[in-house]
């Protein structure tokens, strides 16, 4: 019987989450004040597309879509 809930432990997904939470332990007292400096300026950097962009990235998928 195949055994359906095992995860595959070489995974992608699971690779990558652990580098994150690896990273995120490794992260120093100087990192974190310096993102904690320049958090607010990332925050206000967000793009908020057009709606006539995003109008004509849908045409276009529309156009190309199989």
């Amino acid at each position: 019987m195949m055994d359906v809930f095992t995860n595959n432990l070489n995974s992608p997904v699971i690779d990558n989450e652990m580098k994150e939470a690896d990273a995120i332990q490794n992260v120093g007292t100087d990192e974190m004040l310096f993102y904690n400096s320049i958090r607010a300026d990332l925050q206000q950097i967000q793009i908020r597309p057009k709606a006539e962009t995003v109008d004509r990235i849908l045409q276009y998928s529309k156009n190309y879509a199989g």
